[in-house]
């Protein structure tokens, strides 16, 4: 089997609580800050697509009749990782946004933060140091 690309599908629910009408607006805004581009294609309020270079990132509301299936994004244990060149640099812009995130921890690959989108999933963005891992991935 040869994998060309991936696809991570998000679905995105309205946190419980207040009504946030437009949340599904925000998850877009923050990723499309995050990935420093705008979604292609784009349908307001149904789905919007970031392409990177051999990954696709997809937002999408759950149809009432998959709430179940999709369930709620706490404790998932699924991460988006995301290598970046420096990592200081991401972290002031996440608390630009006020960002949920971690502290800076160092991994064998090298260091890395976890942050967290409007939903609560973890995107975990790490900065390598070495040629051993995911590091030197493309």
């Amino acid at each position: 089997m040869e994998i060309k690309a991936g696809l991570v599908a998000i679905a995105v629910h309205p946190p419980p609580g207040p009504n946030r009408p437009n949340f599904f607006t925000e998850m877009v805004q923050f990723y499309r800050q995050l990935l420093q581009q705008d979604p292609e294609p784009y349908q307001v309020d149904r789905y919007a697509e970031f392409q990177l270079p051999g990954l696709w990132i997809a937002l999408f509301p759950p149809k009432p009749s998959q709430q179940l299936e999709f369930g709620q994004a706490s404790n998932s244990p699924i991460s988006l990782c995301l290598k970046i060149t420096d990592l200081a640099e991401a972290i002031a812009q996440l608390k630009t946004w006020d960002c949920p995130m971690g502290e800076v921890a160092i991994a064998s690959h090298g260091q890395e933060v976890y942050a967290y989108d409007p939903q609560g999933n973890r995107i975990i963005l790490y900065q390598p140091n070495s040629s051993r891992g995911m590091a030197n991935h493309r």
